[in-house]
């Protein structure tokens, strides 16, 4: 489920990026919606292996390191990260 999340996130980031480079503000607009939701499937799933956690917690690193210019987007992912690192925690004491 997490890959397949992370496949289709990847999908419409690049549809992202050619509506961007079209100036399609509509299509901006409607595939960025689609995408904030996807993120926050991918922070709501729990997933239970170590290389999924790591793949998870990756994912959002990486969304951080891709906007590195905007500063709320990167609060906003290490908090994610953060947050699921937090989460995992838990299960792994237990």
């Amino acid at each position: 489920m997490l890959s397949r999340l992370v496949q289709e996130y990847e999908r419409l980031a690049k549809q992202l990026l050619a509506a961007a480079c079209h100036e399609d503000e509509a299509a901006v607009d409607r595939i960025d919606a689609r995408i904030q939701t996807l993120i926050d499937r991918l922070f709501a799933l729990r997933v239970h292996s170590r290389s999924e956690i790591s793949a998870q917690i990756g994912f959002f690193k990486r969304l951080a390191q891709r906007n590195c210019e905007d500063g709320s987007s990167v609060w906003r992912y290490t908090d994610a990260m953060t947050s699921l690192f937090e989460r995992y925690m838990i299960l792994i004491r237990a």
